[in-house]
């Protein structure tokens, strides 16, 4: 798993601002030559800087095998099951698919997450920890920052993290 790190530098000039680059880590928290992945040590910063932080978050995801999604994205490749507790889905946040992180419910998410086959069906709804209000759907089951549960029809890719982000806008 690679991390992505900052930090600035002044450029050639006399007066001009810091600038930032962005650099990624291995898991043993050497810095990478951007090319070749192996440890680099050297100055040449073409060599493992990137200057824009949207490319490098974007390449972050590349590089840990990560999967985004919009939201239209995901309706169009999964369907959410219905969460079979309730006969009546307006009982039941996200349209009666959700499963709650307690009782019954949550029992039912541990036995899923614990086969094989089933927990490529399952979902993690999650808040941003961030200054956003966003929430993410993340596949799998994660513990941190959740707020429920749902199952899909279809799997997600085995080895790759899905991340759907759900921008939520404030009425004004």
């Amino acid at each position: 798993m690679y991390t992505l790190k900052s930090n600035q530098y002044l450029p050639h000039g006399f007066g001009r601002p810091a600038s930032t680059y962005y650099y990624f880590e291995n898991e043993k928290g050497q810095t990478i030559d951007i090319k070749t992945l192996k440890p680099y040590k050297g100055k040449q910063m073409e060599r493992y800087a990137m200057y824009s932080k949207t490319a490098a978050e974007a390449y972050l995801e590349v590089l840990n095998g990560q999967i985004r999604l919009t939201e239209d994205q995901f309706d169009q490749k999964f369907h959410m099951k219905k969460n079979h507790f309730f006969q009546n889905p307006e009982e039941c946040a996200f349209g009666g698919a959700m499963y709650e992180t307690y009782g019954q419910e949550y029992d039912h998410i541990l036995s899923v997450a614990g086969d094989d086959q089933k927990k490529k069906h399952l979902w993690t709804i999650v808040e941003s920890d961030g200054n956003s209000d966003n929430i993410y759907y993340l596949s799998g089951f994660h513990y941190v920052n959740r707020i429920g549960y749902f199952l899909t029809e279809e799997p997600w890719e085995a080895c790759k993290e899905t991340i759907v982000e759900i921008v939520i806008t404030m009425d004004a």
